[in-house]
């Protein structure tokens, strides 16, 4: 948690932000919202490795909003200004905050140690190789390996749920819009978790 509140510290904070309005804001939500709809989607007709992909794109989205309404990411004292909102790992960082596990909702949907295990997978740099893993095949000890061989339906859903209840954490509460489409991303947690 230190280095990603130090990171955020250290970022340019001028009035060149990504997301300058509650109008930009909120369009941001819905963008969030539906990468989070078609990742369920995927889901639920049994393409796991899509919606792993999916739901990681929707846990970067969710940091870039989250972040983005205090500054445009650059890093001032990085070379040639890197941003954060290009960097996956960092942003994977920024959506795994403590508060994401504080609540008992997820646990008792995926368990402790799975919520252990992606919080841990989000701060090392875990979900980029599983991002990567989702989308292409290659070549592991002489045989061909497909994403699905090497990434479960129980990853999945996990992921999904995580990218969920980390919308709910960073981004619900803070414009009436966000309040009233998590009623949408509510359904889906739950829906996910009965399936």
């Amino acid at each position: 948690m230190k280095d990603v509140m130090e990171y955020l510290a250290g970022l340019s904070a001028g009035g060149d932000n990504l997301i300058k309005t509650s109008k930009e804001f909120d369009l941001g939500v819905t963008h969030v919202v539906q990468l989070l709809k078609d990742a369920e989607l995927l889901y639920c007709n049994h393409s796991y490795t899509s919606s792993i992909f999916l739901s990681i794109t929707a846990l970067e989205e969710i940091a870039k909003v989250h972040v983005g309404s205090f500054t445009d990411g650059k890093h001032p004292t990085k070379e040639n200004g890197r941003n954060l909102f290009r960097d996956h790992k960092v942003k994977h960082k920024l959506v795994a905050l403590p508060t994401v596990a504080m609540g008992s909702r997820l646990e008792v949907a995926i368990g402790k140690a799975e919520v252990t295990k992606l919080m841990n997978l989000a701060k090392n740099g875990g979900f980029v190789k599983i991002r990567e893993d989702a989308l292409y095949f290659q070549r592991i000890n002489d045989k061909l390996v497909v994403p699905s061989y090497v990434l479960s339906s129980s990853l999945s859903r996990s992921l999904l749920l995580f990218a969920i209840e980390a919308f709910d954490d960073a981004l619900v509460g803070s414009t009436n819009y966000s309040m009233k489409i998590s009623e949408e991303t509510d359904e889906m947690f739950a829906n996910i978790t009965n399936v």
